[in-house]
């Protein structure tokens, strides 16, 4: 979401009781998901996106993603044992890249979390 930017428009805003946003994206179930995943892989090293979707709730396998980090785990970036990923010391430097296969806008050129720099 990004706030009003004019200092005008965003004291009435708050002034009326309401939150000074301007514009914002929503955000479907599985957005949230992909989030708590991405999030959990670069700030905690490792995730369990199954484990994670059934939190949220909802029944993803994430079978295209988990095969598509096999090639950086015979490059020793991750290790995925079931459906535990864990970026290892030298995947830490490419966790973006890592976290990237879970950002489904990537495949549509319209990003909303992760880029790989």
């Amino acid at each position: 979401m990004q706030n009003e930017t004019a200092l005008g428009g965003w004291s009435r805003a708050i002034r009326a009781g309401r939150f000074a946003v301007v514009r914002g994206i929503e955000l479907s179930a599985d957005d949230r998901l992909r989030r708590a995943v991405i999030e959990r892989l670069m700030c905690g090293l490792e995730a369990d996106p199954v484990a994670k979707a059934a939190d949220f709730g909802l029944d993803e396998t994430f079978a295209p993603e988990l095969a598509a980090l096999e090639p950086m785990a015979a490059n020793g970036l991750v290790t995925v044992t079931g459906n535990r990923i864990h970026i290892t010391a030298e995947g830490r430097p490419l966790m973006r890249t890592v976290a990237a296969v879970f950002d489904r806008y990537l495949e549509t050129g319209a990003a909303r979390h992760s880029r790989a720099v």
